[in-house]
Order: structure tokens, then C-alpha cells, then sequence
């Protein structure tokens, strides 16, 4: 229809208002599309780095374990079963992060706790190559320090395709923090309404094992939190209008050529553009 439009009367602005209009929703949807298709790729590499890291770091554990009756030097050994000790307790973390992804790839909850479990698993698996690699030379059963030296090349490699695919994934998807909180502020929003209606229908009903006491020491706590959180918005959105205004007057010589009228108009769209955020902060 607004191709019609602008094809039977070419020259009406808001036909050619239209049609660009159009034509930027299609831009948008499309490269909208290009970048979730490149998260999606981007995750389940990551996911696959990320198993193939927990496997490897299996293998490593066993392998370090079963160096002990064979190594000369205690110390590289205790070092080296303390590194085990602390991968093996980001691997749970690490295996619940792939999981969350392959239920639901587009959640962005699960995007970031899969991205966050690999960086945990990062400075841990890191430790442990090193301990194995200054425990081999004092292992003196020779299949037993081959093992273990095949287990670390093996976890070196895991880590670095981990890494590699963690930076590409934290790339693409940059604004995960944000997007997760929006989700969780919509599903804030959601229970609200919920209960807001059970309230007007006079359907609420306390939780096994809960008092008027109780909800009311909660309801104190969380009001104090809100209240603290409120603040520290505000104070952050002042500190914004003020930077914005310290950099409009030491960068007014830049405006200097500019006809009075331009400068008034764009001062005062300026002034209402920053005093709107503060206003969005104290509500």
C-alpha cells in the first residue's frame, strides 16, 4: 500500500514520510534478526567449548590424583590436588550454565549465568595446567607422568577454545546485564498486577508458615532497601546533569558561529533532554 501510495503521487511528503518509515522497521527487523542468529551461533559454540572444558578437566583431576602415590615431591603434589579441588568445584556451575542455554538459547538469564560459569572456570582450570605441569617432572612412574602430561596439553587446548569462544560471546552479546534486568523487572511488573487483582478480589492468602509479624518486619526491610536504591539513583542521575553541564560550558566556544536562534533551540532541548532524567529518577 505505500508503495502504491508513493508510486501514483510521488511527491507527497507524507507518503515519502511513510515509506521511509517502512523501510527503516525493515532495516531494524532485519538486523535485529542477523544479530540474535549470530548470539544463537556464538552460544552454542560456547556451550561446546564449555563441555569439552569439563571433560578435560575430569580427565585432569583422575589424572592427578592417580599421580600421587608417585610423585617425589609432596609439595607440587598437595599444590597441584588443591587445584583439582577448586576446578571440580566450578565444573557443577560450568555443566548448570550449558544446561540453562540448551533449554532456552534466546533467554538472556541463561546467556549471561553460561558466560559468567565460564569465566569462573577460566583463572581455576588456569591454576591446575600450571600444578601439573611442575608436579610432572617428579612423578617417577613413567605412564603415570605421561598421563598426566597428555591430560594437561589436552586441558591447555580446552581452555583456550573456551576462551576464544567466551570473548566472541561476550562481543555479541554486550548488553546481557541490561536485557536481564528488563527481564526481571517485566516479570516484577507481571506479580504486581497479579497481585494487585488478588487484592481487589480479596484473594490473598499468607504462605505456609508466615505471620502478620513477619510480613510486616519484611515489608519494612525491603521498603528501606527501595528507599536506599531510589536514592542512589537520583544521585547518579544528578551526577549525569551535572557532567553534561560542565561539558556544554567548556565546549561553548564550539558553538560560537552558530546563529543565536540555532543555539537557543538547542539549549533549551538540551535543558529538557537532561532534566527529564532526573524527573524519571524521583518517580
Amino acid at each position: 500500500m505505500i508503495l502504491q501510495g508513493c508510486a501514483s503521487n510521488p511527491h507527497d511528503s507524507a507518503s515519502q514520510a511513510a515509506l521511509q518509515k517502512a523501510a527503516e522497521d525493515l532495516r531494524s527487523a532485519t538486523n535485529a534478526a542477523a544479530n540474535n542468529a549470530l548470539k544463537r551461533k556464538l552460544i552454542r559454540r560456547l556451550e561446546q567449548a564449555a563441555k569439552h572444558t569439563a571433560a578435560m578437566s575430569t580427565q585432569n583431576i583422575a589424572a592427578a590424583q592417580g599421580a600421587r602415590l608417585y610423585n617425589q615431591n609432596p609439595t607440587s603434589q598437595e599444590e597441584l590436588l588443591e587445584s583439582c579441588k577448586e576446578v571440580a568445584e566450578a565444573i557443577p556451575k560450568l555443566v548448570h550454565g550449558v544446561k540453562g542455554t540448551m533449554a532456552d538459547v534466546d533467554n538472556p538469564s541463561a546467556q549471561l549465568a553460561l558466560i559468567s560459569s565460564c569465566e569462573a572456570m577460566l583463572q581455576p582450570g588456569n591454576k591446575m595446567v600450571s600444578a601439573s605441569k611442575a608436579a610432572i617432572p617428579t612423578i617417577t612412574d613413567q605412564s603415570t607422568s605421561l598421563q598426566l602430561s597428555n591430560a594437561t596439553k589436552q586441558m591447555i587446548n580446552a581452555l583456550m577454545e573456551l576462551r576464544t569462544s567466551l570473548l566472541k560471546a561476550q562481543e555479541a552479546c554486550g548488553s546481557l546485564e541490561l536485557e536481564n534486568a528488563l527481564d526481571l523487572i517485566r516479570g516484577l511488573d507481571d506479580e504486581l498486577i497479579a497481585f494487585r487483582k488478588a487484592a481487589e478480589n480479596m484473594e490473598l492468602r499468607p504462605l505456609p508458615g508466615e505471620t502478620m509479624e513477619n510480613s510486616a518486619l519484611q515489608l519494612g526491610a525491603i521498603s528501606k532497601v527501595v528507599g536506599s536504591s531510589m536514592a542512589q539513583l537520583l544521585t547518579a542521575a544528578s551526577q549525569v546533569l551535572d557532567e553534561s553541564r560542565s561539558f556544554f560550558r567548556v565546549h561553548t566556544g564550539y558553538f560560537s558561529n552558530i546563529p543565536k536562534c540555532i543555539k537557543a533551540e538547542f539549549i533549551a532541548s538540551w535543558g529538557c533532554s537532561q532534566s527529564s532524567v532526573v524527573s524519571s529518577s524521583e518517580r
